[in-house]
């Protein structure tokens, strides 16, 4: 009965004291949850959560965390697999940006969509409701999607989750296209893929059609080699 009665006063300190912290941070962080057990990539002593997704945030392999409230000790982890444990407070490296006011309403066409920038013409890249992994993700992938979006081009492709972490459930991997393609499906891709939350493939679309000024085509300003 005490160990009960401990574990439950335990459990009530520990949410007053995620509430102080962030009032946000139920949206983002997962009590009692650790994430792949025995597969740290990093540790140390930190001051809270927060300070532990910001470690995280500076380790490139790093995935999501793990914070021990019992020893204030942060876990630095590659994966998502979620593991029940008590004492733990676990998050991804960034809390997703499409749950914010500020970013766009998403993109969609045929099931393919943009999610999660400030602008509706950006976003991580997402098909069947599962994200797309930025392994071989260039600029080639990008137009594609822009143009199946109705964009009128493209002006950048993103990686590493760019617009918040995604889902590790992803839907293609290693996407490559020729970049005359209709639709991202009829590239060349594989449907499994060895990738974690911070490797959402994006895009940036353009949003206007960019000409050639007329002087260009004046004849004495065409050049048809080198001299």
């Amino acid at each position: 009965m005490l160990c009960l009665v401990f574990t439950a006063v335990f459990l009530s300190i520990l949410r007053t004291s995620l509430s102080s912290v962030n009032p946000s941070i139920s949206s983002c962080f997962s009590m009692n949850v650790a994430y792949d057990l025995g597969h740290s990539i990093a540790s140390k002593a930190t001051d809270g959560p927060n300070s532990c997704q910001e470690f995280c945030q500076m380790v490139r392999l790093c995935s999501h965390f793990a914070y021990n409230y019992g020893t204030g000790t942060c876990f630095l982890r590659q994966g998502d697999r979620q593991v029940p444990k008590a004492g733990y407070v676990s998050g991804p490296k960034f809390c997703p940006t499409y749950e914010s006011q500020n970013s766009s309403e998403p993109i969609c066409k045929n099931k393919v969509c943009i999610q999660g920038g400030k602008e509706s013409n950006e976003g991580n890249v997402i098909v069947d409701g599962k994200p797309v992994c930025d392994d071989n993700w260039g600029l080639e992938d990008a137009a594609v999607v822009c143009r199946q979006l109705g964009f009128p081009g493209v002006e950048s492709a993103t990686v590493e989750s760019e617009f918040g972490t995604v889902s590790s459930d992803y839907s293609m991997d290693k996407v490559r296209c020729v970049g005359d393609e209709s639709s991202l499906r009829d590239c060349y891709h594989k449907k499994v893929d060895a990738c974690y939350g911070n490797e959402g493939a994006g895009v940036v679309c353009a949003t206007q059609t960019v000409g050639l000024l007329p002087s260009v085509f004046a004849e004495d300003e065409i050049c048809f080699g080198w001299w």
